[in-house]
């Protein structure tokens, strides 16, 4: 830890760029339990989190040869989300995919109930990730393990049919509403609206709870999806980037 005393004094001094959102805390506490690493060059430091996410915390904006790893940029400041996108051009990272944030402030429709959406039980867990894992890429967006999805059954809604999932949705409760995590739904279904239905139950359970998520910008049928039902964009962006 006493390099992390090290990092822990140059933290409070201040960088000149970092991509960090959590805490100190978070950072301490994730290397406790040794699911980070932390690298040192001069008085930047690099921490690396056991699905090869890189937070870096820099005093100079150069190439610092860094590994291979994933990164992920959130904010709404054009200033801010430049400079971080020039500097991981500069160490060789490549954008991943660009997602924008969306909100739902009154819906337009009046949500109902659906018979055919249920929340996911225990018997679900393990196919409920093979699910999502054929949707969402998993060294980077879907990281759910089997324990993670267990905590989470209470914040998904799934769609079966024939005794297989074939819809999904889950949702994480924040301070000031709900973020949908995920929404996948499969082809040529007995139901015609299964996202809609999933969408719908979300809203008819949480009735006064603003929703936001965030979408990749060129899947404009996911977009038109969600401007029919309400939804606009914010000023936020959500970006992964990957170095190879």
């Amino acid at each position: 830890m006493r390099q992390f005393e090290e990092f822990k004094r140059f933290y409070y001094e201040g960088f000149k760029l970092s991509n960090h959102l959590e805490n100190l805390s978070f950072f301490e506490e994730e290397l406790k339990l040794q699911n980070i690493t932390i690298l040192q060059n001069g008085e930047n430091f690099f921490l690396y989190d056991r699905h090869n996410f890189l937070y870096y915390f820099v005093r100079e904006v150069r190439d610092f040869k860094l590994q291979k790893s994933f990164v992920k940029i959130l904010g709404k400041n054009p200033t801010y989300l430049t400079q971080n996108e020039e500097f991981l051009k500069l160490n060789g990272f490549n954008i991943l995919i660009k997602h924008a944030q969306m909100q739902l402030l009154s819906p337009t429709f009046t949500p109902q109930n659906y018979s055919f959406i249920e929340e996911a039980k225990n018997e679900d867990i393990a196919e409920l990730r093979k699910f999502f894992s054929q949707f969402f890429d998993t060294t980077y967006l879907f990281l759910f393990s089997l324990k993670e999805l267990e905590d989470k059954l209470h914040q998904c809604l799934i769609y079966k049919e024939k005794g297989r999932i074939c819809g999904g949705l889950l949702y994480t409760n924040i301070l000031n509403g709900l973020y949908i995590d995920f929404i996948a739904v499969r082809e040529n279904l007995a139901h015609k609206n299964v996202a809609f239905a999933l969408l719908n139950t979300l809203i008819k359970r949480h009735p006064k709870t603003q929703l936001k998520l965030f979408v990749d910008k060129l899947n404009q049928k996911a977009v038109r999806f969600y401007e029919k039902a309400g939804f606009s964009y914010t000023k936020n962006e959500f970006n992964f980037y990957f170095k190879e």
